[in-house]
């Protein structure tokens, strides 16, 4: 599985070239188009410190957009806020592909949403039904984080006018009772939904396939077609909710999704559109 380097190179998902976007996806589309899957060239590490610190070290030595590192070890991941997530070797999927889009503010607004849709789509293609998505960056199954999502600047890696990202996903596949009692939250993995047989490698081609799709829609400006796509998933939509953001807290009921990306949310003094901030869930409104 890897060189005496510690890397594996493919270009493209195994077994998958180009195909229908309804058959491999199941997505909300209108007609049959085809569609033909990014040259991702992707590397396996035996372990690393942070994937996405090594796509950065990468595209400074030369790489170009496309590039995806994974590995089923990372011992410095980090999340929102620079919050740690580690796993013990095997017990986790980090991947971190890097992405040139727009340089709009519906990209930057969007991006990591679609990367939701599109991890939700592909953890469901292997075994793991009822994936939901909490606003702004969690995989949630059975009310408990599964993975998240983590998009990160990459500094002159892109021409003008458009920006390039690096799109960090981490799925937890065994350990999550350790973590729940380390966090003191509710966490789960691909064990618990009967997945853990599953080879990252397939999550990994599942996912890149998902992603193939959703971020051209992106950059299309269909911000509408992933709008609904997240709206299926939405696992805030309808639950009191209490969001926490530098020096103040906004509580309220949790209204989906606006236009730009933002979370909707009904407070005393009227709609409010929050673009930050961390989501404490209540229960859901009568």
């Amino acid at each position: 599985m890897y060189s005496s380097s510690g890397w594996r190179h493919r270009l493209r998902p195994s077994g998958v070239e180009s195909c229908s976007v309804r058959t491999l996806l199941g997505a909300p589309v209108s007609d049959d188009r085809e569609f033909l899957l990014p040259p991702w060239s992707i590397r396996w590490l035996v372990s690393c410190a942070s994937t996405s610190d090594v796509l950065k070290a990468a595209v400074r030595a030369g790489e170009s957009a496309g590039l995806v590192i994974a590995t089923t070890h990372q011992t410095a991941g980090r999340g929102r806020r620079g919050h740690a997530w580690i796993t013990a070797p095997g017990e986790g999927l980090a991947l971190s592909a890097l992405w040139q889009g727009p340089m709009s503010a519906a990209t930057l607004g969007w991006v990591g949403l679609a990367t939701g849709v599109a991890m939700a789509q592909a953890l469901e293609s292997v075994g793991i039904n009822g994936v939901q998505l909490k606003w702004p960056n969690d995989l949630m199954h059975d009310g408990a984080k599964l993975g998240g999502i983590l998009i990160e600047t990459v500094a002159h890696a892109a021409p003008p006018g458009r920006v390039a990202l690096a799109i960090g996903i981490g799925i937890n596949r065994a350990g999550g009772a350790r973590l729940s009692a380390h966090l003191g939250r509710a966490v789960t993995d691909l064990a618990a939904g009967g997945a853990l047989d599953v080879p990252p490698e397939r999550l990994v081609d599942e996912a890149l396939a998902a992603l193939g799709y959703w971020l051209p829609v992106l950059e299309s400006g269909d911000v509408d077609r992933l709008r609904e796509a997240w709206s299926a998933r939405d696992g805030l939509s309808g639950r009191q909710i209490s969001v926490a953001d530098a020096d103040r807290r906004v509580d309220g009921l949790a209204c989906g999704i606006a236009a730009d990306g933002g979370l909707q949310v009904r407070t005393p003094r009227g709609l409010q559109v929050l673009h930050a901030g961390e989501v404490s869930i209540g229960a859901l409104a009568p």
